[in-house]
């Protein structure tokens, strides 16, 4: 590392002035190379430096910045995730609440139904409709167990959970 250096470079170019090609054709081109000679003396080792306890102090807060960083965006996404998760229990439960209600007005109206006072049309589309409402609470149980999900993801016990099943 402290022994001194020798080396060479070079450069060997050409350029034609004519927009054409054409290689024999004199007075043409023109030429551009240079060759160089360079010697390195190290005095001072590059691996010392100076101020090596000041970089290595300013390289530990950088680290310590980056790591406050990283937990707070691992707290922020999993604060988000926890609130998705509320957000989708609470319309689980409107919905479930739905279903309930809709249940039982199907009932009134298939004995309405069977007494006369109700077409099949009517009683169809309150089937659908229950149908519609059942389909919109597997889709927010679906999403409910994507967020669950998630927030094992993010708290790092994802793996630690699919190893208990």
């Amino acid at each position: 590392k402290s022994k001194p250096t020798i080396g060479f470079q070079g450069f060997l170019g050409a350029n034609q002035y004519s927009q054409k090609l054409n290689p024999i054709q004199a007075n043409s081109w023109f030429g551009n190379s240079y060759v160089g000679l360079s010697l390195a003396f190290p005095i001072l080792s590059k691996d010392k430096s100076i101020n090596g306890n000041k970089q290595l102090q300013t390289q530990l807060m950088v680290l310590k910045y980056e790591k406050e960083e990283l937990q707070s965006s691992v707290l922020k996404n999993l604060l988000q995730s926890n609130q998705e998760i509320e957000r989708l229990k609470e319309a689980l439960k409107i919905a479930e609440e739905n279903v309930g209600l809709l249940q039982q007005n199907l009932k009134i109206n298939q004995e309405r139904f069977q007494n006369g006072k109700l077409t099949a049309s009517e009683l169809n589309l309150q089937e659908a409709d229950l149908q519609k409402e059942t389909i919109q609470i597997n889709s927010i149980k679906q999403g409910l167990s994507k967020a669950s999900i998630q927030v094992l993801y993010i708290s790092g016990r994802l793996n630690e959970t699919i190893r208990k099943l």
